[in-house]
């Protein structure tokens, strides 16, 4: 039977485990190898939660001046923080699947409008105070080969 200061403890413990859960938005910015001719700029946002190991989303627009050619990937990503169960900072490996749209100026056929891609990425998320993050990482993946960026957000 516990005593008064063991259900305070246990009471306090569930607090900070509610508390640990980790909600975040952030923006992005990437450079990527989706132009055969040179390397795109990419922009976008992402959202997620969960602590240790997080899910989400991802909308990234890019961007190749050399080949004119212009993407919207949208993903769904599963990551997983190295340093355990409760971590929402350090060393993350995140995997990345969805679909991308493309919008080259000499698309002749349907199927170079589209595709399905998929990517891992490795990053390290750097918190800057109590709530706000940076990101950097790094990723490589089908049909755009590699990429890296950064994610800047804030934790809820």
């Amino acid at each position: 039977m516990p005593v008064s200061g063991q259900t305070n403890n246990i009471e306090e413990q569930q607090i900070e485990e509610a508390e640990m859960q980790d909600v975040f938005v952030s923006a992005i910015a990437e450079l990527n190898g989706y132009s055969v001719q040179g390397a795109g700029f990419g922009f976008g946002l992402a959202a997620g939660a969960g602590t240790g190991a997080a899910v989400g989303m991802k909308l990234l627009y890019s961007l190749s001046l050399s080949e004119n050619l212009q993407s919207f990937e949208l993903d769904v990503f599963l990551r997983f923080y190295i340093l355990g169960r409760g971590a929402n900072t350090g060393p993350f490996i995140q995997a990345n699947a969805g679909a991308v749209a493309y919008f080259p100026a000499n698309a002749d056929t349907p199927s170079d409008q589209g595709s399905f891609t998929y990517s891992l990425s490795a990053g390290w998320r750097f918190l800057l105070g109590d709530r706000w993050f940076i990101e950097p990482y790094l990723r490589g993946g089908a049909p755009f080969v590699m990429g890296a960026g950064a994610y800047a957000g804030i934790r809820f």
